[in-house]
């Protein structure tokens, strides 16, 4: 990773804990894989809406925008 971007483990455990706060993603057993900064999603939810949640949390967290232009 270029200096100043979060590595793979920093954008595993943000996009992790956004699906533990996020509550139409909470209970969930949602695995998170990131490979070379792209994070890849496994597992089942119940609905579309908890889906298309847990692809929004996966989508450029807004921590990494904050630490981007600092």
């Amino acid at each position: 990773m270029p200096p100043g971007h979060p590595t793979n483990r920093e954008i595993k455990s943000l996009v992790v804990e956004r699906l533990k706060e996020n509550p139409h993603t909470q209970g969930y057993d949602i695995r998170v894989d990131v490979k070379r900064a792209v994070v890849v999603l496994g597992g089942e939810v119940s609905s579309w809406l908890a889906k298309r949640a847990a692809g929004d949390d996966a989508w450029t967290p807004r921590e990494w925008l904050t630490s981007a232009t600092n």
